[in-house]
C-alpha cells in the first residue's frame, strides 16, 4: 500500500465475519454481521483498534508509533510525513459486551471483549509523480508556486529560510554546466542516473518550500500528437505556467512576463560557482555569465525562443510510437538509453532554446528561396546552432577569430570569420560539411532530411518530402551552413549546460525515469533485456565512475561520499523501499492510454482466469 505524504490518508476496515456464522476472520472483507444496542454512541458494538508504527531504516532497528487509537471506528484518518518511510499498520476488530447475533443470542457477557479480526500490512510513504495535466488544479498550482519561490532565492537565503539541503538553481546549473573533463551527463547511460539525481535535488529543495509537492513531468508527446508543429500553442507555455515558447526579438528573447518572467541569468565573472570545493569547471561566456563559451549574449534574464535565426521552428516532438519503438527494437540497456536520448529526448533542448544573432537571417532566406521547406531549414539550423555553436566546433581551427572577454554593453562581441563561404569551391564546401551531414542522420528526424546516395559524386546531401535535392540546391544551402557555422551567435538557455536555469528543464526529464521503471519492472523487458552497463569514454560515463552527488544531497541518507553510477542505479531502483516517489499510469504515454507494457502479465492473467494487470502488478 502506498500513502502520499503530508496528506490525510483515510484508512477503512470492513469486517468479514457475520456473527452466528462461526469462526474468526481478518479485516478487509465485506458484509459485517454485527448489530449493536443503544448503549453506544454509534449504535454499533463492533469497535476497531488502530496502530501505525514507522519502521527503522535498518531491519530490526527502532520503531516509532505515529498513530494509535483504541476502541475506535472502522474509519480513521492518518497523515504520513516521511517520504521513503515504511510503516506497519495493524488493525483489530473487537466485539464489546452485549453484542447480539442475528438470531438474538447474546454473544458476550458484560465486561467481556473478543477479537474477531486482525490485519497487518506495510505502508510505503511515497510521493506520486504525475504528468502535469494529471495533477489536480490545487496540486499543479502548489508545484508552480513552489517553483516560483525556488527561483526567487539564492542558496544562502534559501538555506536561511528553508534549512540545510536547499540547492538553488544557480548551483544546480553550475553542476549541469560541468566541463566534460570533469563530468559528462549525456550520450550514455549516465544520462539516466545524472538527470534522476538532479531531479531529486530539485524535488528535495521544493519540498522544503512545500512538503506536499513532488516533481511532475511533461509528456510532450501529447503536444506532438495533438498540435504537431504548433506545439508552441500548448497551455504549457501560458504565462501562468512556464511562459511563452517564442520570446520576442524586441527584448533579446528574454522571458519577462508571467510567473517565471524574472529569472535572473547567472553572472559569475570570477568563476566562483559552484563554490563547494568540487572540481566541476562550469563554462562561462565572454561577458562572464554561466553559459556556453561561445554564446554571445548579455541578457540579464532567462532567454527562450522556438525560432532559429528569425525562422519560426517547423518541427514536431517525438510521438508515443517513437517511444514504444525504443522498447521493442532493442534488448540492452545501452541501446534502449541511446534510443530514448536521441529519438525521444531528441532535440528538445534546441527546440525550446532557439538561436539568434545570426550571420544569415533565415526568415529572409526562406522568403527569397521558398523551394526549401521550413521543416528542412529548421532541422539544419537547429542542429548547427545547438550542436556546434556553443563550442565553436563547426569550422577547422584558424577559420575564425573569437573574442573571449567582452565588457558589459560591448557590441559587437563574437566571432569574425576569415572564410568566404560563397567563394569556396564545391569540393571545399563538401569537405567542411560532410561530417556534419553524416552526424545529422543520428538526430531526431535526421532520416527525413539527410540523404546518402553512394552513386553520387558527393554522397551526402539533403532531402525533403521524400525526394533528394539536386546538387545545386544542396550546395547553395551548404554554403549558408558554412556561413552560419563560422560565426556563432546566441542560443537560448535551454541549449547547453545552463539549461536548469529554465524551469522547463525540470519537467522534461522525469518521463525517462518513469520509462526506466517500466524497463526494470515489467517481466517482458526485465527478463528479456541485458542490463549490463555500456561504458563510455568521458568522465562520469562508466559504471564505477563518480558523479557529483552524495546520498546526503539526494536526501537518501547521511553519506557524504560522491556516488558512482552503480550506486545511483541501486538508489533509484523502484525496489528500493526508501525511494521517496513512485509513478502512475504506466500504460499511458502521449495520447495512447492503453499501451500493453507487460504482455506476459496479460497472458498469465488470462491463463489464471484473472483480469488485466494494473501497473503495480508489473513490479514482480
Amino acid at each position: 500500500m502506498v500513502a502520499e505524504p503530508h496528506r490525510p490518508t483515510t484508512l477503512t476496515a470492513t469486517s468479514s465475519v457475520a456473527l452466528g456464522g462461526g469462526g474468526g476472520g481478518s479485516g478487509g472483507g465485506s458484509g459485517g454481521g454485527v448489530r449493536g444496542g443503544a448503549d453506544t454512541e454509534s449504535g454499533s458494538l463492533s469497535v476497531f483498534s488502530w496502530k501505525v508504527v514507522e519502521l527503522g531504516e535498518e531491519e530490526g532497528g527502532p520503531a516509532a508509533t505515529i498513530f494509535e487509537e483504541e476502541e475506535g471506528r472502522a474509519e480513521v484518518s492518518v497523515e504520513f510525513t516521511k517520504p521513503g518511510g515504511v510503516y506497519l499498520l495493524t488493525v483489530e476488530e473487537r466485539l464489546r459486551a452485549g453484542a447480539v447475533s442475528r438470531d438474538g443470542t447474546v454473544v458476550l457477557n458484560a465486561g467481556e471483549t473478543a477479537v474477531i479480526g486482525r490485519a497487518t500490512i506495510k505502508v510505503s510513504c511515497k510521493h506520486v509523480r504525475r504528468e502535469l495535466r494529471d495533477l489536480s488544479e490545487a496540486d499543479r498550482e502548489a508545484f508552480l508556486d513552489a517553483m516560483e519561490a525556488y527561483y526567487a532565492v539564492s542558496k544562502e537565503d534559501g538555506r536561511a529560510k528553508y534549512g540545510e539541503g536547499f540547492f538553488d538553481y544557480q548551483l544546480l546549473a553550475s553542476y549541469h554546466s560541468a566541463d566534460l573533463k570533469s563530468f559528462c551527463y549525456h550520450a550514455g547511460v549516465q544520462f539516466l542516473t545524472a538527470h534522476a539525481a538532479f531531479g531529486l535535488m530539485l524535488e528535495r529543495s521544493l519540498q522544503k518550500i512545500n512538503p506536499r509537492v513532488s516533481l511532475p513531468f511533461w509528456d510532450y508527446m501529447i503536444e506532438a500528437e495533438t498540435l504537431g508543429p504548433d506545439w508552441q500553442d500548448s497551455p504549457i507555455f501560458d504565462d501562468d505556467m512556464f511562459g511563452r515558447a517564442m520570446g520576442s526579438a524586441d527584448n533579446g528573447y528574454q522571458i519577462s512576463d508571467g510567473r517565471f518572467g524574472k529569472i535572473s541569468a547567472i553572472y559569475d565573472p570570477h568563476h566562483n560557482l559552484p563554490g563547494n570545493g568540487l572540481d566541476i569547471g562550469p563554462h562561462h561566456n565572454a561577458y562572464g555569465f554561466l553559459s556556453a563559451t561561445y554564446n554571445y549574449q548579455e541578457a540579464p534574464l532567462l532567454t527562450r525562443t522556438s525560432s532559429f535565426c528569425n525562422l519560426k521552428a517547423d518541427s514536431v516532438f517525438a510521438t508515443s510510437d517513437d517511444f514504444f519503438s525504443c522498447f521493442t527494437a532493442h534488448d540492452t540497456l545501452g541501446d534502449w538509453e541511446h534510443c530514448m536520448e536521441s529519438k525521444v529526448h531528441g532535440d528538445m533542448h534546441g527546440l525550446l532554446g532557439g538561436a539568434f544573432k545570426c550571420s544569415v537571417d533565415m526568415h529572409e532566406f526562406h522568403e527569397d528561396h521558398p523551394e526549401y521547406t521550413t521543416g528542412l531549414l529548421t532541422f539544419v539550423v537547429e542542429y548547427l546552432t545547438t550542436k556546434f555553436w556553443p563550442n565553436n566546433a563547426f569550422m577547422p581551427p584558424g577559420s575564425n577569430t573569437c573574442e573571449t572577454e567582452c565588457v558589459s554593453g560591448q557590441e559587437p562581441c563574437g566571432c569574425t570569420c576569415s572564410v568566404d563561404a560563397m567563394a569556396l569551391s564545391e569540393d571545399e564546401i563538401y569537405s567542411l560539411t560532410s561530417t556534419f551531414l553524416s552526424q545529422a542522420t543520428q538526430r531526431f528526424s535526421g532520416h527525413a532530411y539527410i540523404s546518402y546516395d553512394e552513386s553520387s559524386e558527393r554522397p551526402w546531401g539533403f532531402q525533403q518530402n521524400g525526394e533528394r535535392l539536386d546538387d545545386d540546391a544542396t550546395m547553395f544551402l551548404l554554403r549558408q551552413v558554412v556561413k552560419l557555422g563560422c560565426e556563432p551567435g546566441a542560443v537560448g538557455v535551454m541549449v547547453g549546460g545552463v539549461s536548469p536555469m529554465d524551469p522547463l528543464f525540470w519537467v522534461l526529464h522525469p518521463m525517462f525515469e518513469k520509462a526506466l521503471h517500466v524497463l526494470w519492472m515489467s517481466p517482458t523487458y526485465r527478463d528479456g533485456y541485458s542490463f549490463g552497463w555500456a561504458d563510455g569514454s568521458c568522465s562520469g560515463s562508466k559504471v564505477d565512475d563518480i558523479l557529483p552527488f552524495t546520498a546526503q544531497d539526494l536526501g537518501m541518507g547521511a553519506g557524504t561520499e560522491l556516488l558512482t553510477n552503480r550506486e545511483l542505479m541501486d538508489i533509484l531502483h523502484p525496489s528500493n523501499p526508501r525511494l521517496p516517489f513512485v509513478f502512475e499510469k504506466f500504460d499511458t504515454w502521449g495520447t495512447a492510454e492503453s499501451w500493453d507494457f507487460c504482455p506476459e502479465c496479460a497472458a498469465a492473467a488470462a491463463e489464471s482466469g484473472g483480469g488485466s494487470p494494473s501497473p503495480a502488478s508489473a513490479e514482480g
